[in-house]
């Protein structure tokens, strides 16, 4: 679920923060009940309920990044390409310990040891639509590329 598909783009980030709590109080109690300025509902059921809390990752520029520090479990900043702009985008945290997420990225091994040097702890490799003996040659390299990390 992504929260910014939940309403426009734009404003302060409220209605974002009330979607936040609302889909909380979903998921832990048994009757939720939610009346916000942006989010209201009367006592309902929703089943069923996850196992455990998902995590919250939120994405986006310095707004997102203090709502991931209020509500999430990790933040994937906004249009990272290059591990130098990892430690001003690391310096919106605040000093708080939240995991860093880079989506999108090649499979590239300098660029990889780039994010990992930067502070990131999770990088989200993208998958081009190829044809198939170019598709598995990529699937390849990703995996050597995991596999580095993962030793």
């Amino acid at each position: 679920m992504r929260c910014g598909r939940w309403l426009e783009s734009g404003g302060d980030g409220r209605s974002r923060h009330e979607q936040l709590r609302a889909i909380r109080r979903i998921w832990t109690d048994e009757l939720a009940e939610f009346h916000g300025r942006f989010i209201d509902f009367d006592p309902m059921y929703a089943w069923p309920k996850p196992v455990r809390q998902p995590p919250i990752f939120i994405g986006g520029g310095a707004p997102a990044a203090k709502r991931a520090i209020r509500h999430g479990v990790g933040w994937l900043p906004a249009a990272v390409s290059d591990p130098a702009e990892i430690p001003a985008q690391l310096a919106q945290l605040d000093g708080h310990d939240l995991p860093v997420t880079v989506a999108f990225a090649p499979a590239e091994p300098s660029l990889l040891d780039g994010y990992a040097a930067a502070g990131v702890r999770r990088v989200v490799l993208s998958m081009p639509t190829l044809p198939e003996s170019e598709t598995l040659h990529t699937l390849d390299v990703m995996r050597k590329a995991v596999d580095r990390y993962l030793s």
